[in-house]
């Protein structure tokens, strides 16, 4: 919007503020589509705040800050510009008519009035000392010369003078009570819309005390439900019938408001279990089909016959052969099985069928030979396999996912006591001492192949995004890790700065689709747009999961809480997290999304303290604890500087139990 580059202010009988008010402003910005002055260097300014805070803080201020709690004066009207009169000093007071905006021209003609007079001021009083200095040299002169300079008025024209002049005071007079009307007016208008915004402002603020109340009121049948979020198949009756019996204990102890809301956030919860139920019986019977799948081919191909034929796609007979036949002949000094496949196979995509001879053990090494190369393996594999190594060909060809893939396979190398190696082409899989040995076609080791499998499924699944940072901004590894430090620990996030263009530095991305973009959104936040940022970690999508009442009450508090903190809040998937100018008022913006998540899910979310910084750097090492917080339906994020873990998610327990084994203080 177009606003006068210069205004000026004069008048406030506030002894206080005026003096703070008054003088030469210029425009320096722009705030809600109306230009924001300010005087000189000072933090004095004259903005525009519209209608998002409500009625009753719409209109034109006079503060230290834009946007600030502290402000001095204010006017209730909505113009592009701000009113040249009719403010109220101090806010919430009286109106001062005393107080004038004037702007451009008339702000500058103004100013140069004012020094003329003072210039004419001071040229009379110099006159005025030269004549008293004349009167004591030479008073009969002086008087004489007073005496012939006095005027000559008669009798009709000192009549026409005193006339002229009640009329002029007559009609000076009649504006003067217009002008006083008009004010009159006007300040009547201006305080009946005061009155109609302070009663909006109490009704606003009685409407969230009352909501405040009922969930008071309602906080231990509340949770009890959050129960109903954690149940399986198995459980679902017997907590239903808990929340229910004790819905029925508390219901009479209610206000009728509570009663309704209690109803319709029940609802929610059951409605919300009996989707999650249904969705573990699918996921359930998914896994099982691919079992029994895998369980159906092993034996397939471990049918004690003394001839097998094993169909591959023809893209993978090449690989089988080798150059001059030895891969093949690899494969058969390894299995000792006699293995036939064509040089030669039709150009339409058929399955190309290769014929293998010998005993049962020799086929099935053979069988699972073959399958390791059409997979994407080497004869090496095929060696360790013979061997009875457990081999999982990834056929992974990007560093960083292979990367990625080994940091998500330690909670299954200790949960089973396993040794997994990377490989160039494939993942080795062995028994520590003590484990359960992957015998030949047991169920275990079909297992243990399947859950590998799903590990290098995900590795697949994982996204690469880019962010351009600013190279003034100093995007080092160090600080963009230490920035998103809770994804990295908890889904294994890994962030590169590639080689710099001029003065933006590309900065690679690599994770989870849902947490890699999260990271992705606030790295730029940080190393392009120079904010401050902090992050509070959920389990998927727990904070989207709300009810539709406390969905609109933690919004309001969200709200709040960035016009508190002067920040901006961010929910995303996997976290909430906020950036601001200052690293002071995101660190306390984390601490009181912390304290919100707590009050509204109570069940979910816990801030673990005083814990030993010790202990805590054991953890970092601890290989228990990082299985723990990988579990699904946990997230954990540590703070040793403050002794203290954010743990959230229907299974954060284990987790829980083991950071107090290690790290709680005595």
């Amino acid at each position: 919007m177009a606003g006068a580059a210069t205004m000026q202010v004069t008048g406030c009988q506030d002894q206080k503020i005026g003096p703070m008010v008054r003088g030469s402003f210029r425009k320096v910005s722009e705030n809600h589509q109306r230009p924001v002055y300010q005087r000189g260097q000072e933090a004095v300014h004259v903005y525009f705040w519209d209608e998002r805070d409500g009625d009753a803080f719409c209109g034109w201020w006079f503060g230290p800050s834009v946007g600030g709690d502290q402000v001095w004066a204010y006017h209730p009207n909505r113009a592009m510009t701000p009113p040249t009169t009719g403010w109220y000093v101090p806010f919430g007071g009286e109106m001062d008519m005393t107080l004038v905006l004037r702007f451009g021209a008339a702000a500058a003609a103004q100013t140069q009035q004012q020094q003329q007079a003072q210039q004419a001021f001071a040229l009379q009083q110099q006159q005025l000392a030269q004549v008293q200095q004349q009167k004591s040299v030479q008073p009969r002169a002086h008087a004489q010369l007073a005496q012939g300079l006095r005027p000559q008025v008669n009798a009709q024209q000192q009549a026409q003078m005193q006339a002229q002049k009640a009329a002029q005071q007559q009609k000076l007079q009649a504006q003067q009570l217009g002008q006083q009307q008009k004010r009159q007016a006007e300040m009547e208008k201006q305080k009946a819309r005061q009155e109609e915004l302070k009663k909006n402002r109490e009704a606003m603020v009685a409407q969230q005390e009352k909501a405040r109340g009922l969930q008071k009121e309602m906080g231990a049948i509340r949770t009890v439900m959050q129960k109903l979020r954690t149940v399986t198949a198995d459980t679902i009756e017997q907590v239903r019938k808990e929340v229910d019996d004790q819905i029925q204990e508390e219901m009479p102890k209610l206000s009728p408001d509570a009663a309704n809301l209690l109803f319709e956030e029940y609802q929610g919860h059951i409605d919300f279990a009996e989707k999650r139920v249904e969705q573990l019986k699918e996921q359930k019977r998914k896994n099982d089909e691919k079992l029994a799948e895998l369980a159906r081919l092993r034996a397939e191909h471990a049918e004690n016959n003394t001839q097998q034929q094993v169909d591959v796609p023809p893209e993978a007979v090449p690989n089988i052969l080798g150059k001059q036949g030895s891969t093949l002949k690899r494969l058969i000094r390894e299995t000792g099985c006699n293995i036939e496949c064509p040089t030669a196979w039709p150009a339409n995509g058929t399955p190309v069928a290769v014929n293998v001879r010998g005993n049962t053990k020799q086929r099935r090494l053979a069988v699972e030979a073959l399958h390791i190369i059409a997979d994407g393996g080497d004869a090496d594999d095929v060696h360790h396999s013979a061997r009875g190594t457990l081999v999982v060909p990834h056929g992974l060809t990007n560093p960083a996912k292979e990367k990625w893939l080994q940091w998500r396979l330690r909670p299954l190398e200790r949960e089973h006591k396993l040794k997994v190696v990377m490989a160039k082409k494939s993942l080795r899989v062995l028994t520590q001492e003590g484990a359960t040995p992957l015998t030949d076609g047991s169920d275990h080791r079909n297992t243990i192949g399947a859950l590998v499998e799903a590990c290098v499924e995900e590795a697949f699944s994982l996204v690469e995004l880019s962010v351009n940072a600013k190279k003034e901004l100093e995007p080092t590894d160090e600080k963009m890790t230490a920035a998103i430090r809770p994804w990295v620990e908890q889904y294994g996030i890994l962030v590169k700065a590639l080689e710099a263009e001029e003065e933006i530095v590309p900065v690679g991305v690599l994770g989870p689709p849902d947490a890699c973009r999260d990271a992705a959104a606030l790295l730029w936040a940080k190393f392009n747009q120079g904010k401050s940022t902090m992050v509070v970690l959920q389990v998927p999508n727990r904070v989207q999961s709300a009810t539709e009442l406390q969905a609109k009450d933690l919004n309001v508090d969200l709200r709040s809480l960035e016009e508190e903190c002067e920040v901006e809040l961010t929910q995303t998937a996997t976290a909430l997290w906020a950036s601001g100018a200052g690293e002071e008022t995101v660190v306390e913006a984390r601490q009181m999304l912390i304290d919100m998540m707590q009050f509204y899910f109570a069940e979910d979310f816990y801030l673990l303290e005083g814990l030993d910084k010790a202990g805590m750097a054991k953890l970092k090492d601890d290989v228990e604890f990082s299985a723990l917080r990988q579990v699904e339906g946990c997230a954990v994020t540590l703070y040793p500087d403050e002794g203290a873990a954010w743990l959230c998610g229907p299974k954060r327990g284990p987790a829980q139990k083991r950071i107090e084994a290690l790290a709680k203080a005595a």
